[in-house]
């Protein structure tokens, strides 16, 4: 166990540093231009803060969403349309938040940059964008590569074969052994979750990651972050729940589109 909590603890100082360099390298190279070479900002009789701020806040939150949510969420996933359908939204809104900020920073501090226009501004930023897109996509796909913490490996190391029919529960100083396919639904309450197959309800020191782990992905979604749900075993699919029998359980906004997505190619 100790040498797992090295290799983890040691993976997140190498992210930690080359998120680092990333950002260190972006201002360099944003500085080591000529006049006007980088960029419209890039003037010797500019002051660069704002400019640079700016620029820094929002391609950190680009590159951060596509690492973040827009890779493993939709790319990881296969789901390509999704994909595209996010980035472009999330592109959208980039260029048109960060050339509306640039034109405030020229009118407050660079009277001489005054006739560029916003669509100049737009069309320099589309590089940016471009770079910071296909910068996030190779990042996450490189740190998942090199961590094996992918969905492929998660499956393949992690999960138990598909026709496994029984899984082992330690509940106090007992051992319950307890049919797969029967369990209809698993609820964390605190450092515990509760196992329920409609006739027992066995209360278990494991955390959900961990459930997970061990329960088939063909047969359970995770539904909330509070419970995972035996797909089987859903009765109705509402809104903002469904039901497990007489079990009303709720969809988290975070876990909604996966859910539905796999409940769906199940029915």
């Amino acid at each position: 166990m100790a040498r797992n909590n090295t290799s983890i603890s040691w993976k997140v100082k190498l992210e930690i540093a080359v998120l680092l360099l990333l950002w260190a390298g972006w201002v360099a190279v944003f500085n080591a231009g000529t006049a006007n070479g980088f960029g419209y900002f890039h003037q010797p009789e500019h002051n660069l803060l704002w400019p640079l701020v700016n620029g820094a806040l929002f391609n950190a939150a680009l590159f951060l969403a596509m690492v973040w949510c827009l890779v493993p969420r939709y790319l990881a996933k296969k789901r390509y349309a999704a994909f595209a359908m996010a980035v472009g939204t999330v592109a959208l809104g980039y260029l048109v938040l960060k050339t509306l900020a640039e034109r405030l920073i020229i009118v407050l501090d660079m009277p001489s940059l005054a006739d560029i226009s916003l669509f100049q501004l737009g069309l320099e930023n589309v590089y940016t964008l471009i770079a910071f897109v296909i910068l996030g996509v190779l990042y996450r796909v490189s740190r998942d590569w090199l961590t094996g913490s992918g969905p492929g490996h998660a499956i393949t190391q992690n999960r138990p074969v598909e026709d496994a029919e029984s899984i082992l529960l330690k509940s106090g100083t007992r051992t319950h052994r307890m049919t797969i396919k029967d369990i209809q639904y698993v609820k964390s309450e605190g450092n515990y979750v509760v196992f329920d197959d409609g006739a027992r309800r066995i209360l278990t020191y494991m955390t959900m990651a961990q459930v997970m782990e061990k329960l088939p992905v063909s047969l359970f979604v995770r539904v909330h972050r509070s419970y995972i749900a035996g797909i089987a075993h859903i009765d109705v699919i509402e809104k903002n729940h469904l039901k497990v029998g007489s079990v009303e359980i709720p969809i988290g906004a975070k876990y909604r589109s996966e859910c539905l997505s796999r409940i769906d190619q199940s029915f």
